[in-house]
């Protein structure tokens, strides 16, 4: 619930202009009638640019910045529980940075080093893969 709200704040911020460069950007709000749901911002040429926030039967399912239509900044997946599932982030639409992915409990199962910007990225990938299993962890 306080993601939730924190979400929301974060919304009327980019719609009141509060946030710098957010100003000329529109927040959108989809829905589907299922308790599903997600809000995206998009810049003046209808591209994404910003954050975009899902959520699944009214539960914080994960966060992704966009600039320009492309990802490009923080990602991070979310357990039903609102801990933190995976976190990572892109730039360019690549994966690019140090990426983890966390158990049920919070602790690391797994972290992949995707480089700095400038460094060869996976090839015709938008995400990075999901972390190999490890034998005990659900």
């Amino acid at each position: 619930m306080v993601i939730m709200r924190y979400t929301l704040l974060l919304l009327l911020f980019c719609n009141a202009g509060l946030l710098g460069e957010e100003a000329a950007n529109r927040v959108l709000v989809l829905r589907d009638g299922s308790g599903s749901w997600v809000t995206v911002t998009v810049n003046a040429a209808g591209e994404k640019d910003g954050p975009t926030i899902t959520y699944r039967n009214d539960i914080l399912v994960d966060i992704q910045y966009w600039k320009d239509g492309k990802k490009d900044g923080v990602y991070v997946e979310f357990a039903p529980d609102n801990t933190v599932r995976c976190s990572g982030g892109h730039v360019g639409d690549l994966p690019m940075g140090v990426w983890r992915w966390y158990d049920a409990q919070g602790g690391l199962i797994e972290s992949l080093d995707y480089g700095k910007k400038d460094a060869p990225a996976p090839p015709s990938s938008t995400s990075p893969p999901p972390p190999p299993e490890k034998p005990g962890h659900e």
